[in-house]
């Protein structure tokens, strides 16, 4: 019982992202406080749609937010300012080093690499 106890005790501080806890200190009902308090800073209570209007509630800001993306990417010709914004708020995960690596033809050490690795009773064609 005292493991389960424990483990609760880790989860919520995870959780709460506080790295600091007295030892034996098993006060659960901080930790629940501090991740709804978390959550509730992170949630988003208006939003503006199109027109300038604001919008409260869970399902008109759903409604904005699906118009909005839907828009930009179901068109054929989407806005060039818009797909820009959408854009430059991505964080970029690939190096210019590792697209540089992506980019380089495959060796033929590495297409043997990989036909090697195959299972020997199947077909390249038997895959596709």
């Amino acid at each position: 019982m005292n493991n389960l106890v424990c483990k609760e005790e880790v989860i919520w501080k995870q959780r709460a992202k506080v790295l600091w806890l007295a030892e034996g200190d098993r006060n659960t009902r901080f930790f629940h406080a501090k991740v709804n308090e978390q959550k509730q800073s992170k949630e988003i209570k208006k939003i503006h749609d199109s027109l300038g209007r604001e919008v409260v509630g869970i399902e008109g800001i759903w409604k904005v937010i699906t118009d909005y993306f839907g828009s930009i990417f179901t068109s054929t010709r989407p806005q060039e300012e818009a797909t820009e914004d959408v854009l430059s708020s991505l964080e970029s995960r690939v190096t210019e080093d590792m697209n540089n690596e992506l980019l380089k033809p495959f060796t033929t050490e590495e297409v043997m690499h990989a036909l090697n690795q195959m299972h020997p009773l199947l077909s390249l064609w038997d895959r596709m």
